[in-house]
């Protein structure tokens, strides 16, 4: 009797110990699935606020007045804003995947991919030429910076321009005003000053030196109160003030 009950005893004892295994594992199955479930809720969680904080930002860099693009060290565009297709005027899909080096004069591209190769990390800003639409020769400046991964490795560039051809023209204009001015003054026989509303010399010309009780570069860049004796500058200021009225 006591052999029949311990034969059975070991025997529900291995059903039990089969029914908790099987439990047990079970359990474990459930586990493992929940957690699956729960990380595939992460992973499209963050799948979508990644493509929100990408609409997002291309919203808002799509709405600035300033040319704004992305691209890879060589050069090559993966992305390009609104205002940046307008300045070229060609779409997005004629941009992206191609090289915006080809838009600048060859004279101009060895300074450009210097600056480029150079930035690993940071920012940095500079000016250059470019071939617009309509063949003549532009200027943009523009502030770039490098976007790396967490081993700190180059992944791709960003770059925030403007375009100052006009302000370049326009300063290269004032340049040869300039020069036909200071050829005029070089050319009047007398003693001659160029003379702004506050008194300030910012030019001299002068045949004899002798006329001069300083070198004439002692003279641009003082004022008229700096130069003269007060009665004879408040002589001068008066005149300056009514011819300038």
């Amino acid at each position: 009797l006591a052999v029949t009950w311990s034969a059975a005893s070991a025997e529900a004892f291995r059903s039990y110990v089969i029914v908790i295994g099987g439990m047990l594992l079970v359990t474990a199955q459930v586990g493992l699935i929940a957690a699956l479930l729960g990380e595939r809720v992460k992973r499209r969680r963050a799948e979508e606020s990644s493509q929100t904080n990408d609409e997002r930002y291309r919203s808002v860099v799509n709405t600035q007045s300033e040319l704004i693009c992305r691209f890879l060290p060589d050069t090559t565009l993966t992305f390009a804003n609104d205002a940046y297709c307008r300045f070229w005027n060609v779409t997005r899909g004629e941009l992206l995947g191609r090289k915006f080096i080809e838009r600048i004069p060859p004279q101009a591209r060895d300074v450009v991919l210097e600056r480029i190769v150079t930035l690993r990390s940071g920012i940095n800003s500079h000016e250059h030429e470019v071939t617009l639409a309509d063949g003549t020769v532009g200027w943009q400046h523009w502030i770039n910076h490098a976007i790396v991964d967490s081993y700190g490795r180059l992944v791709e560039l960003q770059g925030v321009g403007r375009d100052i051809t006009d302000q370049k023209r326009a300063e290269e204009a004032i340049r040869g005003l300039q020069a036909r001015n200071s050829a005029m003054l070089r050319a009047i026989p007398d003693l001659m000053f160029v003379i702004l509303s506050d008194g300030t010399y910012v030019d001299c010309h002068v045949k004899d030196a002798s006329l001069l009780h300083m070198p004439a570069s002692g003279v641009i860049g003082n004022k008229i109160r700096d130069i003269m004796p007060p009665d004879l500058a408040d002589v001068f200021m008066g005149a300056l003030d009514r011819s300038s009225q």
